[in-house]
């Protein structure tokens, strides 16, 4: 007999989602932040091999867990295995993507497509329960500082003969990372049912929403305090330091009001938001003093 239940709907934003874009779309708002905090120029090339590897790397990693969820799969899963063959086309472009960017940002960049590959099949290397990604908060300062490293790399690669490393620059390094794992932590919260199937030991599962919630709020608070204390007086856009802080601290407190379904997403957007408003702010009152 037929099944009697209805046919699941695929929504537009959940695909979207589910193909990584959004996840993309945080690593070109997290290299325009560095930039920035670092006064260093970036180009359309820089940003388009962070968005590219980092869409690639990503829906890699989310086929290869729909492949390995049998039973149950969360919908992110049902997604990309109802989709198989976009997600086949869309590896496909990504990876072609990601070499011919990062070849035009620099002649040695397309080394880091095969190490983010590497660093996502070490992340979820392993049996259920003992893989690094299931690892309490251990996996969140993994992807922090992966992150942090991709972008600092992307960042410096246009001027790597110039760059002289400052205190101002360890600061901006520890920001990110913190708060790279923060993000990382609030994302979990969307994904507790999947994780708990596959005995992964999140801040959600471990702590609870409202203990995951008041730690990354604490976490994403010493970032600010961090980003305002380190603020060079050398800089060409010394507004920078207060604005990031403050739009960081706005956009938590809005976090608070968008539903775990969308949190992912909400995360993923607001850092690219982030940095478009910061710069945008940062020229508007240079042009005004």
């Amino acid at each position: 007999m037929p099944s009697s239940n209805p046919p699941e709907v695929t929504r537009p934003l959940d695909l979207i989602e589910a193909l990584s874009v959004f996840s993309a779309c945080y690593a070109v708002g997290g290299l325009v932040l560095v930039s920035m905090l670092l006064d260093l120029p970036l180009s359309w090339w820089s940003a388009a091999t962070a968005f590219s590897i980092t869409w690639f790397v990503y829906l890699l990693h989310r086929d290869r867990m729909a492949r390995r969820q049998r039973e149950a799969p969360s919908v992110r899963s049902r997604l990309l295995r109802r989709h198989a063959r976009l997600v086949s086309i869309l590896l496909g472009i990504s990876g072609v993507l990601s070499l011919g960017t990062s070849v035009m940002t620099s002649v040695w960049l397309p080394l880091l497509l095969p190490a983010s590959v590497l660093g996502m099949l070490l992340y979820g290397k392993g049996l259920d329960g003992r893989r690094p990604r299931d690892m309490l908060v251990i996996k969140n300062a993994c992807v922090g500082m992966s992150m942090a490293l991709f972008w600092i790399i992307l960042a410096i690669a246009p001027v790597v003969g110039e760059f002289e490393v400052t205190p101002t620059f360890w600061s901006v390094v520890v920001a990110v990372t913190l708060l790279v794992l923060s993000d990382a932590m609030y994302c979990d919260l969307g994904d507790v049912a999947t994780d708990a199937r596959t005995l992964s030991r999140t801040a959600p599962i471990q702590w609870g929403p409202d203990g995951t919630r008041l730690a990354t709020d604490g976490c994403v608070v010493f970032v600010a305090l961090l980003l305002v204390l380190s603020g060079p007086s050398g800089s060409s856009s010394p507004s920078i330091w207060f604005i990031v802080p403050l739009l960081l601290l706005l956009s938590q407190g809005v976090l608070r009001l968008v539903s775990m379904r969308r949190i992912r997403a909400a995360i993923d957007v607001r850092l690219l938001l982030l940095a478009s408003s910061s710069a945008v702010l940062s020229m508007w009152f240079s042009s005004t003093t």
